[in-house]
């Protein structure tokens, strides 16, 4: 989901000391948003277009041809990727912000993507055609089909490298963990009854985070044990700090019309459409330690976890303690 809101930005390095801090007050809708590899700039959907923040300025990519789904960093930094209604995923030199490359997957919708190490990426799609998961070669092209429920959409997709691990989270409420070499599952994380909307997993690779659109959030280890839960509004998007101890817990809930109605119209738009909260949370007891009082459309911690990046109203939280 996409929200129009009013955008202030207040940047900090997380090595250098603080950025530049400045404002743009004006009307723009923001969503996901991405951080990149070296934590030294950020990328964010603004009003369908792509911008990346650095410590001198930002720049914004040239105009997709619809709208844009999500974004996602190459490991390196280098490349940054955005899937685009109508089954493509487009591909920018970061150094440039050129396109490099466009992958046509034939007018299918994309539920979500992630790029590996070397380049090639997973992708779940849908729409038209039963629902698929694959993997692409560096071309673009079809390297493999993993076998899934074609009745069901991908909406979340992670991997764990190190260990090999691909994990997709469904609209049925499953999550389930892929052995990438062979293709295969083998577990099924099950506990969720709504469709999976948050996914995220640990630096270290042992810990895994789920939400779903109920407003259900789950902490897994890797070998499926569950190490707790909780209920928020429903879930929009879930980050966990580098050293895995904090979750971030983005939520948004639309208002009623007659809840509207009531509000002040100095309001932004924002603010009178939704609710909902940022929480960031023990990993330990899932107790929230900060909280933002501000509906949140999108969110990652900072490379150092001393900041979490919130979308929807795009700002800096800083966290309490770091």
């Amino acid at each position: 989901m996409i929200t129009a809101c009013i955008l202030t930005i207040a940047l900090f390095a997380l090595n250098e000391g603080p950025w530049e801090a400045r404002e743009l007050n004006e009307d723009q809708r923001v969503s996901t948003i991405a951080v990149h590899p070296d934590g030294q700039s950020f990328a964010a959907v603004v009003s369908n277009r792509i911008k990346i923040w650095t410590v001198t300025g930002s720049v914004t990519l040239p105009d997709v041809d619809n709208d844009i789904y999500s974004i996602e960093y190459s490991p390196d930094g280098r490349n940054l990727a955005c899937a685009v209604m109508g089954g493509h995923i487009h591909v920018y030199d970061t150094r440039t912000a050129k396109r490099i490359k466009s992958v046509d997957l034939k007018n299918a919708g994309i539920g979500a993507f992630t790029i590996l190490s070397d380049n090639r990426m997973i992708v779940s799609t849908f729409g038209s055609k039963p629902s698929e998961l694959v993997l692409l070669n560096q071309e673009g092209a079809v390297e493999r089909k993993f076998s899934c429920d074609p009745q069901t959409v991908i909406h979340r997709v992670a991997l764990m490298e190190q260990s090999g691990i691909l994990i997709t989270g469904h609209s049925d409420g499953k999550v389930c963990l892929w052995d990438m070499p062979t293709g295969k599952v083998t577990k099924i994380l099950e506990g969720h009854e709504k469709d999976i909307r948050g996914l995220a997993v640990s630096y270290d690779e042992k810990t895994i985070a789920t939400g779903d659109s109920s407003g259900s959030v789950r902490l897994w280890k890797t070998d499926g044990t569950e190490l707790g839960k909780k209920t928020r509004f429903p879930i929009h998007d879930l980050s966990l700090s580098p050293d895995g101890k904090l979750l971030a817990i983005a939520t948004a809930q639309q208002r009623s019309r007659a809840d509207v109605r009531r509000l002040p119209r100095t309001m932004s738009t924002h603010d009178i459409m939704f609710e909902g909260t940022v929480d960031v949370c023990s990993t330990k007891d899932l107790n929230t330690l900060q909280a933002d009082e501000h509906a949140a459309h999108g969110l990652a911690f900072s490379k150092d976890g001393s900041s979490l990046i919130v979308g929807g109203k795009l700002r800096i939280i800083h966290i309490q303690g770091k």
